[in-house]
């Protein structure tokens, strides 16, 4: 078990999930949600039509693995915040493409 090794199981761990593309920017194709439904078949309800493309909830999805991976859901959160609609405070490769800056996570045991 992955707890084990730490010191705590999966009921104690907290999981955070950072600015990301939002679904309200995260326009895929039918063979990205073929790849996630092949993996994640449960996802989905994750994926808006709109025209051929789908609106992924990227967001959604990584709840979705992290619950089912035994974290409870209330020690799930979620940033909510779009990096490609949010211009003035993240960088997007959806956005500007390889002209962008990076970003990055810490995580502390």
């Amino acid at each position: 078990m992955f707890g084990a090794n730490v010191g705590t199981t999966m009921t104690g761990i907290l999981a955070a999930i950072g600015p990301c593309v939002g679904k309200c920017c995260y326009e895929v194709g039918e063979d990205v949600r073929s790849e996630f439904l092949a993996v994640f078949p449960e996802s989905d309800g994750f994926f808006a039509p709109l025209g051929d493309k789908y609106m992924l909830d990227l967001v959604g999805v990584n709840e979705l693995v992290l619950a089912g991976s035994g974290i409870l859901p209330e020690n799930i959160s979620s940033a909510n915040l779009c990096t490609k609609c949010r211009e003035e405070e993240f960088f997007s490769h959806r956005r500007s493409g390889s002209v962008r800056g990076t970003m990055s996570a810490f995580i502390h045991i």
